[in-house]
This record gives C-alpha cells, sequence and structure tokens, in this order.
C-alpha cells in the first residue's frame, strides 16, 4: 500500500479470506478501503458489507461502508452509517468526521458545526477541523464566534491568505 500497488496489495488481502473470522473482517476492511482509493465503490461496499457481516462492532468498515453511500450521493443514508459507527466507537474521528462533511451536504450546518465541535475536542490541532467549524460560524452569521475561530486557525497557518482575507 505504501507504494501504492493497490491490485497487488488486494490480492495479498484476499488470502486471507480463508481464515478465521476475525481475520477475514480486518482482511475485508482493508480491502474495502483499497477499493475506495481505486474509485471502485462496488466492490468497496461488497467487502464493506462482507466486514460488518463478520463483526457489526466494526466501525472501520461501518465508515466504508458510508464513504460508498457518500460518493454515490446518497447523503442521508451515509449520514446514518456514520452516526452508526460513532455508536460503535465514539470516538472514531473517521465517523465523526465524514458525518461532519455529510451534514453540511445535508445542508445542515447547526448539526454539523455540533459535530465538527465534538471532533475539536478529540482533535484540537486539526486545522481542518479549525477550518470547518470557523467556516460553519461564518455560513450561520455567528460573527463573534467565526472571528475567535478565524484568529486561532491562523495561528496554526499565519499566511494563510484566504483566511486573513476572511479576518479582512
Amino acid at each position: 500500500m505504501k507504494h501504492k500497488q493497490f491490485k497487488q496489495a488486494i490480492e495479498f488481502l484476499k488470502k486471507f479470506e480463508k481464515k478465521d473470522k476475525k481475520i477475514q473482517a480486518r482482511a475485508s476492511t482493508n480491502i474495502s478501503f483499497l477499493y475506495l482509493l481505486e474509485g471502485d465503490y462496488k466492490n468497496a461496499e461488497k467487502y464493506a458489507d462482507m466486514a460488518i457481516d463478520m463483526n457489526k462492532y466494526n466501525a472501520k468498515a461501518i465508515v466504508n461502508k458510508g464513504n460508498c453511500l457518500f460518493k454515490q450521493k446518497k447523503f442521508e443514508k451515509a449520514a446514518e452509517i456514520y452516526k452508526q459507527a460513532s455508536e460503535v466507537e465514539a470516538d472514531c474521528v473517521e465517523a465523526l468526521y465524514n458525518q461532519s462533511l455529510t451534514l453540511i451536504k445535508l445542508n445542515k450546518p447547526e448539526e454539523a458545526l455540533e459535530q465538527f465541535e465534538k471532533l475539536y475536542t478529540l482533535l484540537p490541532s486539526s486545522i481542518e477541523v479549525m477550518f470547518h467549524i470557523s467556516h460553519l460560524h461564518e455560513k450561520l452569521q455567528h460573527v463573534e464566534e467565526a472571528n475567535e475561530w478565524f484568529n486561532l486557525l491562523i495561528t496554526k497557518v499565519p499566511t494563510d491568505s484566504g483566511i486573513l482575507s476572511k479576518l479582512g
């Protein structure tokens, strides 16, 4: 995977399909992720479903399933799936982040902001999370909060012209 040889990685991981269920579930999760990277969402979803069938508490497989739905523009269903992954693993940052982005797509900025703020407690130095919080406050016309977050963000990326422009 490090050398972006996804086809070889998939073939290697498929060898684990005949092992015990725990190993099968991990291999299926990884295969699903590799198919997602390749843009093969049909196979990505197939392997995510296999991993979930083997272990319904596999948050990473559930996130992969949500990602497949997101790519198919099935945002309502994707949001539900990401929520399910968060319920299985409360600190699953992938689920929280992707659910937040999905809520933005669904034009639910208040809910997205709430999710990003939860995520900020887990990732307080994440520039992406701070940006989304800033942007959502701006979108919701929370001027003071947006300014506070943009000011915090500019301490992390002091030469970002987009952020400096918003502060101006």
